[in-house]
Order: structure tokens, then sequence, then C-alpha cells
């Protein structure tokens, strides 16, 4: 019985496990008049971002990514790093072993997302450029 209530006891103490996602920081999409607060500009940033980067995926030409999204593979993409002016996001697929192992993501396209008019830059590796991407 003494051992029962020492784990019970153990466990609540425990923190509580959260995956961090850089999205979680953004604004409720309905926000109640009586209780507004001052814009949060970093938040402000990924406004529209989800969407933006599902639009690219879905509508791009870029060889890896079309082969990828016909063959089914799960494209995803992650806040790499921000800047003054751009969202810095790889896009690829996360790969692991047969058995489920090793989980590792694979780049297969650098983006970079105008934090102010969300227009697309494709960064051109070989150049060290970055060209817009229009649909």
């Amino acid at each position: 019985m003494c051992l029962f209530i020492l784990m019970a006891m153990c466990a609540c103490h425990q923190p509580a496990r959260h995956e961090s996602n850089a999205l979680d920081s953004l604004p409720p999409a309905s926000v109640d008049k009586s209780e507004e607060k001052p814009v949060d500009k970093e938040a402000a940033r990924f406004a529209g971002l989800d969407s933006v980067m599902a639009y690219y995926i879905g509508k791009t030409d870029n060889e890896m990514l079309s082969l990828a999204r016909n063959d089914s593979s799960k494209l995803e993409w992650y806040i790499d790093r921000l800047d003054k002016q751009y969202i810095v996001a790889p896009v690829g697929i996360t790969v692991t072993e047969p058995d489920g192992s090793s989980p590792r993501f694979n780049t297969m396209m650098w983006l970079h997302v105008d934090s102010a008019t969300m227009e697309i830059y494709e960064y051109d590796l070989p150049n060290d450029t970055l060209i817009k991407w229009g649909y």
C-alpha cells in the first residue's frame, strides 16, 4: 500500500510533455473583442503560412516534390529560422528504416517566405540566389 501511495505521488510531480510547434504561438481564429490584447508581431508573421506552404506543395512543378507528391509520400515542412524579412523553411519527407527506427528528415527544397507579403522564393543552391515562385 505504501508503495502505491509513493508511486502515485511521484507520478503527480512529473512535468507534462508537450511537443512544441512553431504554430502554437498563433493567435486564435476568433477573438472576443471584450478581451482584446495587443497584437503579437512575432505570431502575426506566421498567419497564413500553413495555407501558403500547402498551396506551394500542391502546385509546384519542382521535379523531386512532384515525384514525392505523386508517390503518396507525405511532404512536410518546418520553420528552420527567421530573419528580418523571411521565414526559412525546408520542404521534404521523413524517412525511417523498414522497422520504423531512425527517423530523419530529407530536405528536397528550401523555401524563403516573405513574412510581409507571403510571397514564396525557392532557394537556388548552386547559384546561392532566391527565385520568386509564381503559379
